[in-house]
């Protein structure tokens, strides 16, 4: 008896044992199902309890699979790591991917009604194309189908090339387009940078530079390739760029007697039409340029300019003139769209060098080399244009200097037949990649395993200067120069600026001061039809279809930051 009392208390004190997955997931799922609880229907049989509208639970029947579902992961949940796995989830069921990984070298699926077998897809890496182009005829840089434009033509050799893929050749932000420099229509450049990531490597491809070229154009121009860091941005890795602005000397020969500007430089003031007609006769009996000096013998005016040679006392005045653009400066008077207290209008230009006149042909020209770390939209036109005409009205420089404050005075384009890209630099990039390459030395020089492909090379146009001068010769300044023998430009320009006076270029003045009568007037819509120099000069800035031709970049000011501060 007491040990029938022990066993049973034995029993009573045992922890019951633990129910099988099966069994609890059947309970979960039917909820008629009933489950003995210790003391309660130990006697009751399956028939009994079948009997009773319910079920007890037993093994599931053969070849029945009761494998629970997990739960999906939720977009929204507040675990950031169901969020991660949720999302993961969701790109695998679009890619139709059982695991997560590195797509390289995956054989690529076929598209429906696609024929042959799928292709291997080869490793993209992030480089930098060295570029060069002559804008004549394009749409500018920027990739705008299905306008005719630089990017474009070269993202389309690259895919004719392997460089691009198919699924990536629809549009260049897939392989993260980004340019240093963005010129528009009528703009050249002798070298420029153009990111992305390509297939360095395409399948038979042998010289990527040569087959690339050999799907471009005679006028765009592949000049190299160089591996990048994956990070790399052209724009916001350019620490500065390089313009040239080339023109015919003999638009600095001051006006011509009996011309607006040449009564109005005579006066030193602004005249009226009611005033011109006397002033033009004192005028032709005062000091004369020697060029008006000549006695007209029936030639063209044109023709002669152009066998004209400037002067040194001119150049020694247009040099002086230009220096005063150098430093940090307010250009808000040299763009457009822009007020004074806009913090974009803060630039700063490096240095600016006027080379010495160079005859070619018949024609003598002058070249102005631009420096700086970025420029707003027409801001080398308006420059270039300023120094003009000054130089040849005879202003001290103190009068950029007075451009640069808040009064407002309209500056006319030069034409952007002259305008030309030189290159963009890259040294702060540059010096970040010298360091990461010693640091690489440094590693093998204590017997670790470096690839070269982890060695990054410096972003320079050095070693392509022969054939960039060749271009720069055949392709540009043959082209530009052949265009003002035919078109005869600069002299429209210029002739439309000496008959269009008004009050507006009352500023050229021999004082190197803004009189009020030269203020642009904003008030009303018929002072700015009124006082719109720019619309109303006779001067070649319609390119195609069009679109108005400017010089280069929107690129965000990156001022000298002790200049800027102080």
């Amino acid at each position: 008896m007491e040990a029938e009392n022990g066993l049973k208390r034995d029993r009573e004190l045992s922890p019951p044992a633990e129910e099988p997955a099966a069994k609890k997931m059947r309970i979960e799922s039917d909820p008629h199902s009933t489950v003995s609880q210790p003391g309660q229907g130990e006697g009751t049989s399956g028939s009994s309890a079948e009997a009773n509208g319910s079920s007890t639970v037993s093994s599931p029947p053969q070849g029945r699979s009761h494998k629970a579902e997990a739960p999906k992961p939720d977009f929204k949940s507040k675990n950031k790591g169901e969020r991660i796995k949720a999302q993961k989830l969701a790109y695998s069921e679009k890619r139709k991917r059982e695991k997560w990984g590195p797509r390289e070298n995956v054989p690529r699926a076929k598209a429906e009604g696609e024929e042959g077998e799928g292709k291997t897809r080869l490793p993209k890496k992030k480089v930098a194309l060295l570029v060069g182009f002559c804008g004549t005829g394009s749409h500018g840089m920027q990739y705008n189908p299905p306008a005719r434009t630089i990017e474009g033509i070269l993202f389309e050799a690259l895919i004719k090339a392997g460089c691009v893929s198919a699924d990536n050749s629809d549009d260049p932000n897939k392989v993260g387009l980004t340019r240093a420099a963005r010129t528009d229509a009528g703009v050249h450049a002798a070298g420029n940078i153009v990111s992305m990531k390509i297939i360095r490597e395409p399948e038979g491809v042998e010289d990527l530079v040569a087959t690339v070229n050999t799907h471009l154009p005679p006028e765009v121009r592949l000049w190299g390739t160089v591996r990048t860091a994956n990070n790399f941005n052209a724009r916001m890795s350019c620490d500065s760029r390089v313009y040239e602005y080339l023109f015919p000397s003999y638009i600095l020969i001051p006006p011509k007697p009996g011309s607006k500007m040449a009564a109005q430089m005579a006066s030193d003031k602004p005249v009226s039409d009611e005033a011109l007609a006397a002033l033009a006769g004192a005028t032709k009996t005062g000091y004369m340029h020697p060029f008006w000096a000549v006695e007209d013998l029936g030639e063209p005016d044109l023709e002669r300019k152009r066998r004209w040679r400037v002067g040194e006392e001119s150049i020694k005045r247009l040099r002086e003139l230009v220096k005063a653009f150098e430093g940090t400066h307010n250009f808000y008077n040299y763009t457009v769209g822009k007020d004074f207290k806009d913090k974009a209008v803060k630039r700063y230009m490096m240095s600016i060098e006027v080379r010495d006149p160079q005859v070619v042909g018949d024609m003598e020209w002058i070249s102005v080399k631009f420096h700086g770390q970025s420029f707003m939209l027409h801001q080398i036109r308006k420059m270039i244009s300023m120094a003009i005409l000054a130089c040849r009205a005879a202003c001290p420089p103190s009068l950029i200097l007075e451009s640069y404050g808040p009064t407002r005075i309209r500056i006319p384009k030069a034409p952007a037949l002259g305008l030309l890209l030189e290159e963009p630099q890259f040294g702060a990039y540059n010096a970040q990649m010298v360091v990461g390459n010693r640091k690489l030395d440094d590693l093998r020089a204590k017997g670790r395993a470096v690839p070269e492909g982890d060695y990054r090379e410096p972003i320079d146009f050095e070693p392509y200067r022969e054939e960039i001068a060749r271009f720069k010769l055949e392709m540009i300044y043959e082209k530009l120069r052949q265009r003002e023998k035919e078109t005869g430009t600069f002299d429209l320009w210029m002739r439309g600026v000496d008959d269009y006076v008004e009050y507006d270029f009352a500023f050229l003045n021999s004082k190197g001061i803004i009189p009020p009568e030269a203020v642009a007037k904003l008030g009303n819509a018929l002072n700015r039809r009124k006082y719109d120099v720019e619309r109303r000069l006779r001067q070649e800035d319609v390119g195609p279809e069009g679109a108005e031709e400017s010089d280069e970049d929107l690129e965000a000011p990156v001022g000298n930051p002790e200049e800027l501060e102080g």
